[in-house]
């Protein structure tokens, strides 16, 4: 497993486990701020289980969802702090990750979430 790091935009929780007790790293870390921007504009995976944290950088609420699969349940932090994690599987190739609270994807806040 490989980890990446995605923080951003949301609401209420969504996650599969909702764990962030720290017993297993995520594969995938991404940390979204008040600029409306995730921290990395690519994140890499390996292809098959693959569990996504998002971190919350700033003040405003961020989500987290994949474009195009739908067995992703969506992630979401409302404040500075705050963390959720989901699974998802997925194939090689490229994704677009991104945040669906109003303005926010508009205003840039979507990465590559590249997996191998």
């Amino acid at each position: 497993m490989s980890t990446v790091v995605i923080a951003g935009c949301g609401g209420s929780s969504g996650s599969d486990s909702g764990s962030t007790d720290g017993a297993t790293p995520p594969d995938v870390v991404a940390k979204g701020d008040d600029a409306l921007k995730f921290d990395q504009a690519r994140y890499a995976a390996t292809a098959g289980s693959v569990e996504i944290e998002l971190v919350n950088s700033g003040s405003q609420p961020h989500s987290l969802l994949i474009e195009k699969v739908s067995g992703f349940k969506k992630l979401s932090v409302s404040g500075k702090g705050d963390i959720d994690r989901g699974t998802a599987t997925l194939e090689p190739g490229t994704y677009t990750i991104y945040c669906d609270v109003v303005g926010h994807r508009g205003a840039g806040m979507e990465a590559k979430l590249i997996i191998s």
